[in-house]
This record gives C-alpha cells, structure tokens and sequence, in this order.
C-alpha cells in the first residue's frame, strides 16, 4: 500500500516547480521534498537520474511505483488506487 511519496527535485528545475505547483493541495497520501542537490545520498540510494522524480512508497520505504517527469494529480490518483488495489 502506497503511505508516501518522496518527490525529488531542485529549485533551478523548471519541470519540478511545474510538478510543486501540480501537487500544491494533493493529500490523498503525504509527500516528502528531497532536494536533489542537497541530498546525494538519498539520490544514490534510490538511483536518482533525472529530476523530477516521485518514488510512491510503503511504510517500509520499499518503491512501489517510479514516476519520472511530470504526472497530474488525477494520475497520480488513479496509479495510487491501482497500485493499492493490486496489493
């Protein structure tokens, strides 16, 4: 079950303020900012590439679903519940 996202991104990052904006008032589940440029580590350990990224997540920290680039918040919604759903 997805209990979070971590969203990966940097301020300089035009498609991840795109992304910020997108994403302002979505609550289905909570969203953690890693900025790419401050946290390298988290970067290695995910095998973050490209930016932005959103890794949905269980409570174990395991990714459960890998969204490069931009995604709206009614998709994001629906993978969600499909992920959820096939668990």
């Amino acid at each position: 079950m997805v209990t979070k996202i971590y969203k990966v991104g940097a301020e300089w990052c035009g498609p991840c303020r795109q992304l910020k904006q997108e994403l302002k008032n979505f609550n289905l589940v909570p969203i953690i900012e890693i900025n790419a440029d401050e946290d390298e580590e988290f970067c290695e350990k995910y095998n973050i590439k490209n930016i932005p990224v959103l890794l949905l997540c269980d409570n174990n920290n395991n990714v459960l679903y890998r969204q490069v680039g931009f995604i709206s918040k009614e998709d994001l919604t629906r993978k969600i519940i499909e992920i959820n759903e096939n668990i």
